[in-house]
């Protein structure tokens, strides 16, 4: 993998690893069979606890699975419910070739 570089050419450190507990994961899509070669992109939405570390282009890793998945697009953030204080999280979709 390439380094990510800034406005200068210089590269750019990838952040440090880090763990989110208590992820519910939801399958989105998988397209297979891209121009005859033996893929899949398979999109999944990760719903994490409100305030967890989750960005747009970070690399996730779910246990027992060695795709490396891409957060694609701006982590939705769900404000709490005005009526029951209930707080839903982040919607975070990623995709991953496999």
């Amino acid at each position: 993998m390439r380094p990510t570089r800034d406005e200068h050419g210089d590269p750019i450190a990838a952040p440090a690893p880090h763990t989110i507990a208590e992820v519910a994961i939801t399958p989105a899509e998988t397209e297979t069979d891209h121009d005859g070669r033996e893929t899949a992109v398979v999109e999944l939405n990760l719903y994490c606890p409100t305030g967890a570390d989750i960005q747009i282009g970070d690399r996730v890793q779910l246990p027992g699975d060695t795709t490396t998945y891409v957060v694609d697009g701006k982590p939705k953030v769900w404000g709490p419910c005005p009526w029951t204080g209930w707080d839903p999280g982040i919607d975070v979709h990623v995709r991953g070739v496999k």
